[in-house]
């Protein structure tokens, strides 16, 4: 909010020169001696006297000093600190650094800037102080995380609200555009960007060091948060932030459609009301509907394995879940924004929608395989999400109001499940901390394999994983005989490797993580988790290898593009 201006300093007195100032006597003797001079006593005119003396000159204006300089310094980050980034004052509001307003120097590898300005008067002070910082980002800028390339291949701004100014970085970029498009406080600002993005509020300013995960390309942290961010404010996208005051959104999106003809097909719905809970979050619900040579295909099969397994279950923010429609997920509004589900923890952030009212639906079916010629000029992978001839869809076009939306999705942790709680217990262990304790790696007998667990998978055809604890933070690995088909009768073990653990707190049920999964033939890997008071194995697929693989984007049609196309497909 801008300050009240300072009132301008009380004029000094004035003092007029020393020539039109007597002493009161000498005053009253020159007053006498004019009227003496007009006649005397002797009866001549009446008229006043005339003078000679000129009438006092008006006083100069006040002196005003100019207001003292003011001075802006902090760093530029993105992952880490930028350099060769220059940082302005943003007097005007126009989101750009213009020749005329007050800039840095580049920046140096350290990311830090500093600004000097000083303002012609209070006005131009008090703008300056409300002003909110732009850092600009070149094409020969570097992020030192990655000091052998450039930090974008596009020209583009990051900003910091005029209240905290000490660190511009994508998400104080965030804060800033939703103060500015909503009047929010910043505090207000800060509360809605970190709930879309899943992060505690002081990591908007302090996110540099935060741990790089050793088990995954992209870590679930603010860090990745900003990365994201950051890409999306390159690629332009459509960035969006909601105060819990905003209106609701109605959505529905097709995601999937597999069509051979109207009595063999298979699409899945999202959508949502857009109405918030008391958390902020909005519910979305997964639709699924097909048919197989005219019959309706089973709830149960509309969902591949293990989702489809009767008695698998999904660990998310929201608990164990049922992964075939029975529940909607809760994820926050926003553009970029973060959510985990049944499919793991995705970040997500998506371009300006592109009006498809009136065009024929075969013609815009048909280029769908094309892409994004700027997504895939990125190198990001084009996922394909609808398999039908669009010959089939004849001349018809689509109706008012039909869209189509391209979605980036960034997966940081892949989904973690018990294939079957009937059988993929651990022993009767009720908690971690019992088995933990109830399986030290000192009293392993490796001939036997005896004091060691088991439910880690197989280590290859013959052998499998069986782990016993050093302490609480680390567990002891072995390859141990086993018999097929099942791996048991487990001996004759070796020593593998050790591996970090973590225990962690995932929708109120403690999870454990092996940090460094031995490599092994299984496509899964393998940690134990607590379920309703016991102990259980779980799988997860193996994280990505590198940030592409992590990144790709989909094109997906809104709810009144395919009512469109379902009429024309006849179902």
């Amino acid at each position: 909010m801008t300050q009240p201006f300072p009132q301008p300093p009380l004029p000094p007195s004035f003092k007029a020169p020393s020539r039109f100032f007597l002493a009161p006597t000498a005053l009253a003797v020159a007053l006498l001696l004019s009227l003496t001079a007009c006649g005397g006593g002797d009866g001549g005119s009446n008229s006043p006297p005339s003078s000679n003396i000129d009438p006092p000159a008006p006083p100069p204006p006040p002196s005003v000093s100019p207001p003292p300089s003011q001075q802006w310094s902090g760093k530029v980050f993105i992952d880490q600190s930028v350099q060769k980034a220059v940082v302005c004052v943003d007097l005007n509001a126009n989101g750009s650094c213009d020749s005329d307003e007050p800039a840095s120097a580049a920046t140096e590898a350290d990311g830090a800037f500093q600004i000097s300005y000083a303002p012609a008067d209070e006005t131009a002070a008090g703008v300056s102080k409300a002003a909110s910082l732009l850092a600009q980002i070149n094409t020969d800028s570097v992020d030192s995380a990655k000091p052998n390339e450039t930090a974008a291949r596009k020209k583009f701004t990051l900003s910091a609200p005029a209240e905290k100014i000490t660190q511009i970085n994508p998400l104080t970029t965030l804060v800033q555009r939703h103060m500015r498009s909503s009047g929010a406080s910043l505090a207000d600002a800060e509360a809605a960007v970190a709930l879309q993005l899943g992060i505690p509020v002081e990591q908007i300013y302090d996110y540099q060091s935060l741990p790089a995960s050793s088990s995954a390309v992209l870590p679930d942290n603010a860090r990745t948060a900003a990365q994201v961010t950051s890409y999306a404010i390159e690629m332009g996208a459509d960035l969006r932030t909601f105060a819990r005051t905003d209106a609701a959104e109605a959505l529905q999106l097709l995601t999937r459609l597999e069509y051979r003809d109207p009595t063999n097909y298979f699409f899945a719905l999202g959508q949502t009301d857009g109405a918030e809970n008391s958390s902020g979050l909005i519910s979305q619900t997964d639709i699924r509907e097909g048919k197989n040579a005219g019959n309706p295909i089973p709830a149960a099969a509309l969902y591949s394995p293990p989702a489809s397994i009767p008695n698998s279950l999904f660990i998310t923010e929201q608990g164990w879940l049922r992964c075939d429609g029975q529940t909607a997920r809760l994820v926050p509004r926003g553009t970029p924004n973060r959510s985990n589900s049944c499919n793991g923890t995705f970040y997500a952030f998506q371009f300006s929608s592109r009006d498809v009212s009136g065009l024929s639906m075969a013609d815009v079916v048909s280029k769908l395989p094309g892409g994004s010629d700027a997504l895939n000029q990125e190198g990001i992978k084009w996922m394909q999400n609808i398999w039908l001839n669009p010959a089939q869809l004849g001349t018809a076009t689509f109706p008012s109001k039909s869209s189509l939306k391209t979605m980036v999705n960034i997966q940081t942790q892949m989904p973690r499940f018990i294939r079957d709680v009937a059988t993929d217990t651990i022993g009767n262990f009720p908690s971690l901390n019992a088995l933990i304790a109830a399986r030290p790696a000192s009293a392993v007998d490796l001939a036997t394999a005896s004091g060691t667990i088991g439910g880690l998978g197989a280590f290859d055809q013959t052998h499998s994983v069986r782990g016993a604890f050093v302490d609480a933070s680390t567990i002891a690995l072995y390859r141990c005989e086993a018999d097929q088909p099942n791996y048991d009768n487990p001996r004759n073990c070796a020593a593998l490797a050790t591996s970090p653990i973590t225990v962690r707190t995932i929708g109120g049920s403690k999870v454990l993580s092996l940090e460094s999964f031995p490599q092994t033939t299984s496509p899964t890997l393998r940690g134990y988790a607590e379920y309703n008071g016991r102990v259980y194995t779980y799988h997860q697929s193996r994280p990505h290898q590198s940030e592409d693989d992590a990144l790709s984007y989909v094109q997906l049609f809104d709810g009144n593009a395919w009512a469109g196309m379902k009429s024309a497909l006849g179902l």
